[in-house]
């Protein structure tokens, strides 16, 4: 059934790409739809799973970052797991925007975390991919299902569950890396090698 969902949302009508999800939300679990109840109660993301072994694609050995308008990259409200509001600033630290049933996703996280003695820094995490009336509660207890799976220790994580930017935060799905290089602010989409996301984390800015 969990590689039916991922089919589903790689097949959701938007670009796949090949060391990456193209699609910006998780696709909806159908059967447990309400249509009655209201729009705040009908979210029926699927739940997680340990994906690491699901569309193994070889890693992009190049880095090909992509600049972006920092516009929508400034002031950016996220949430913690508690609830509490944060503004984020990619001009400030690296954030990578990323889906909790996206394998390239968990995959990246590993890989980073398994790493992080070879970083200048680690990107905040940005939890998102959710479906539209998805509450901060049920993306907290997903994230708190993905920690505990792929035993996530190292990273900071926040929450968004604003369904409405998503394409516009993670423009080519995800994992989607955005950092700030000698004043440019840059996009990084997709599996990569550790040399490519050494080269990202160790040229971008932090305040």
């Amino acid at each position: 059934m969990r590689n039916i969902w991922l089919g589903a949302a790689l097949a959701a009508g938007l670009t796949v790409f090949t060391a990456g999800c193209g699609a910006v939300q998780a696709p909806q679990a159908q059967s447990q739809t309400n249509t009655t109840q209201p729009v705040s109660q009908q979210a029926a993301n699927p739940p997680f799973y340990n994906e690491t072994k699901l569309d193994v694609v070889t890693p992009d050995p190049n880095y090909d970052p992509t600049s972006v308008n920092p516009a929508a990259y400034q002031n950016l409200t996220v949430y913690t797991a508690d609830g509490k509001k944060v503004h984020l600033d990619a001009a400030k630290e690296p954030i990578l925007f990323m889906a909790y049933w996206c394998p390239h996703c968990q995959r990246t996280l590993l890989l980073l975390q398994k790493n992080r003695s070879t970083l200048k820094t680690l990107p905040v995490v940005v939890s998102m991919g959710f479906q539209p009336g998805t509450t901060l509660s049920q993306a907290v207890k997903i994230g708190e299902e993905e920690k505990r799976g792929l035993n996530l220790t190292a990273y900071q994580i926040y929450y968004d569950v604003d369904t409405s930017q998503y394409a516009a935060l993670a423009q080519k799905g995800y994992p989607t890396l955005v950092f700030s290089d000698k004043g440019k602010l840059n996009q990084l989409f997709g599996e990569h090698t550790l040399s490519v996301w050494q080269q990202a984390l160790n040229s971008a800015s932090t305040s």
